[in-house]
């Protein structure tokens, strides 16, 4: 909800199913919340929105992804998964109001490395997820991520060494995304 900005019954579904899970697979593990959340330093979500149109579309989404995937190592980013969501749409249940919707599963050691030796509560944002998506019917190819600036929040990041390199992270994925909009 947080990041979503709205509210939706399947969070509250999907809570309830990981907590069951866990408490099968940890029986007589206690539960402990960690401290609130901070103020946000900055947007929760980061998005960029590349012009596209009905012929070209296809193109352009392997141009992007092409884009995407170069422009990660470089930066010190390491690709762990790709995951395409239409692949798994019944369209004969539920028509995917997708062209395509995909996620990549993104990570930089240096900075998980560095921000779980103070706030191991961290490592549950990595990898970080990069939505890369067309609306059918739409002339956009919009991508996204949740900013850093929600680890920092949501785990409470104080420590001035693990804020830098989440702030650092931040800028090299969005001069990578910018490329792609360039």
């Amino acid at each position: 909800k947080k990041i979503a900005g709205f509210d939706a019954p399947e969070f509250a579904l999907i809570e309830k199913e990981v907590l069951a899970a866990l408490k099968k697979a940890l029986p007589g593990a206690k539960m402990v919340m960690s401290e609130p959340a901070l103020p946000a330093k900055g947007p929760l979500l980061t998005r960029y929105v590349k012009p596209t149109d009905a012929a070209s579309w296809e193109s352009d989404k392997g141009g992007t992804e092409m884009m995407i995937e170069e422009g990660l190592k470089p930066s010190g980013f390491i690709l762990s998964n790709f995951t395409d969501y239409n692949l798994y749409v019944n369209e004969d249940v539920a028509p995917s109001p997708f062209d395509f919707y995909d996620t990549y599963s993104i990570c930089k050691l240096k900075v998980i490395n560095t921000v779980a030796n103070t706030r191991p509560e961290a490592g549950t944002f990595a990898p970080c997820s990069l939505m890369v998506y067309k609306v059918k019917g739409s002339n956009e190819i919009v991508m996204g991520f949740p900013s850093v600036y929600n680890w920092i929040s949501s785990a409470h990041i104080t420590d001035p060494e693990g804020i830098a390199v989440l702030i650092q992270a931040q800028k090299d994925f969005e001069e990578v995304l910018k490329s792609v909009v360039e």
